[in-house]
């Protein structure tokens, strides 16, 4: 049996939004939809950003292979290409979209198998006054969520008062995470401030410092906080070193960083053997990517909640891209049991934000 890949079309484009972050601020957000097409099939993929180049050179290659192979199609056709992560995330989830619909499976079959069908989500909070997380984060509890994230500037005077305004919202028992993005320094003084940190009830802390691995290890257990990595661990070497240096409680597996949805799987298998809990995590998808990660996250990192809910529903998104999200009730995603993602592409949307659009077949390019 073969699906060959007799097309892919590319879209590429940008939304806007207006978000801070520790690094500086986000005015839009870079995208790319891909189409891989065989016959009455079509597979859907997403990722932020990435090299137009790469994008047109992997598609070419893959037209004429077989679909029913993603991880080999992945492997043979990106072989040339340096630390293609983006580019390889968006073909990995059309893929795997495109195999479950012709084998008339759901994308978490082909991952292994689902584990839970309810998904718990935790919408991110960004502040942009301790009164203003406050609010944001009381209507995302209004909405029955019962995780929240929050970032951090890397700046105590600024990021307690934001802690303790979401904690007078909404209570001290609620699971609650932060994300410097690296913001503070590894400082022996920043010890004191995740002690502070822990006193407001803060769960857990995700890349607090710019720092090495020795660094983190040198934060954990030391306080109620626990450390949680991400931009460490987005490559398979990465993660291996910061299990193996005790450098962090947990570990995100972040989304469009790490180059599909096939490495994941290793990634959490990595962290499994080391019994190191890991989470799914979030990146601000417009709807294809947000599918493909809550699947995911219905199948690895079962203890934490998915940290991906659409763009549209936290980062400050006009629009998705998918025509309907998966299902939300009492915070959680329900996972469907349709064939491939169980998603359909919002064409009228995906127009409004294309700014490029590149058809690859056999014949060649347009």
């Amino acid at each position: 049996m073969l699906l060959p890949i007799e097309k892919i079309v590319i879209h590429q484009g940008r939304i806007r939004t207006n978000l801070r972050f520790s690094y500086g601020t986000v005015d839009f957000f870079q995208f790319a939809i891909v189409e891989i097409i065989s016959g009455e099939f079509i597979g859907l993929g997403e990722a932020l950003g990435g090299n137009p180049d790469t994008f047109v050179a992997a598609a070419k290659a893959m037209i004429g292979m077989d679909a029913l192979a993603p991880n080999t199609v992945l492997e043979m056709a990106l072989l040339n290409e340096p630390r293609p992560f983006v580019e390889r995330e968006a073909f990995s989830i059309g893929l795997y979209d495109l195999a479950g619909k012709f084998l008339e499976v759901p994308v978490h079959t082909l991952l292994g198998g689902r584990k839970r069908d309810r998904v718990p989500l935790m919408p991110c909070v960004f502040p942009d006054s301790p009164g203003d997380a406050g609010e944001k984060a009381a209507k995302f509890v209004e909405q029955g969520y019962k995780h929240l994230k929050v970032k951090f500037m890397g700046n105590q005077e600024e990021d307690l008062p934001v802690l303790k305004a979401i904690r007078d919202k909404v209570g001290d028992d609620m699971y609650l995470q932060a994300d410097a993005n690296c913001g503070y320094a590894p400082a022996d003084s920043f010890l004191n401030t995740l002690d502070n940190f822990g006193k407001c009830k803060l769960n857990v802390i995700e890349d607090p410092v710019e720092g090495s691995c020795r660094d983190y290890a040198g934060l954990v257990g030391k306080t109620g906080v626990k450390i949680m990595v991400d931009e460490k661990a987005r490559t398979v070497a990465g993660l291996v070193e910061v299990v193996r240096s005790g450098a962090a409680d947990c570990v995100n597996h972040h989304p469009d960083n790490t180059g599909g949805l096939d490495i994941l799987l290793k990634m959490s298998g990595i962290c499994e053997s080391f019994g190191m809990p890991s989470a799914v995590g979030g990146t601000g998808y417009l709807g294809i990517g947000t599918a493909a990660h809550q699947t995911l996250a219905s199948v690895i990192g079962l203890s934490f909640p998915c940290g991906e809910l659409c763009g549209v529903v936290d980062h400050g998104f006009e629009m998705a891209l998918a025509k309907e999200l998966y299902p939300v009730d009492d915070g959680e995603a329900i996972i469907p049991d349709l064939p491939g993602l169980g998603v359909e592409l919002d064409r009228a949307n995906l127009e409004r934000l294309t700014d490029n659009k590149v058809e690859i077949t056999k014949e060649g390019c347009r």
